[in-house]
């Protein structure tokens, strides 16, 4: 967004936090901005409608719009782009701790591999040789 849309935004919400949140016509945003913005401002509207801020009440036209809980704390879009950097680096964080995890489980993935192979090849011989104490077979004549 430049800096005339976050301007924008803020002036949306401060537009419905004056009127304690109801819900508000696309069109009356015209008081606050030029007639010419008005692609801005949807274009405004739909990136605070993604970020939970504002919701849609009429579906399909999207033409009115509400604020919702969240954006009754909405202090200004900046301090939603810091919130967003501080999960995407949280997200970051975790995932490389995961790629430190399975390239740590692929280096021993030969290892286990081994163990399992030698453990189903000595139960096999344990139970060939209860098999035989069993018939009394070899060993067991």
């Amino acid at each position: 967004m430049t800096n005339q849309q976050k301007e924008m935004a803020d002036k949306v919400i401060a537009h419905f936090k004056k009127n304690n949140g109801i819900k508000t016509h696309i069109d009356a945003f015209k008081q606050i901005f030029d007639n010419n913005l008005k692609s801005d401002v949807a274009y405004v509207l739909t990136i605070l409608e993604e970020k939970n801020i504002v919701k849609c009440a009429d579906g399909f036209n999207r033409q009115i719009f509400y604020l919702t809980p969240e954006g009754w704390n909405y202090t200004s879009y900046d301090e939603i782009i810091k919130k967003e950097n501080i999960k995407k680096e949280k997200k970051d964080l975790k995932d490389e701790i995961d790629l430190r995890n399975a390239e740590r489980v692929f280096k021993t993935y030969n290892s286990t591999r081994f163990i399992a192979w030698a453990t189903f090849i000595i139960t096999i011989i344990l139970a060939l040789l209860k098999l035989a104490e069993v018939l009394k077979f070899w060993p067991y004549k």
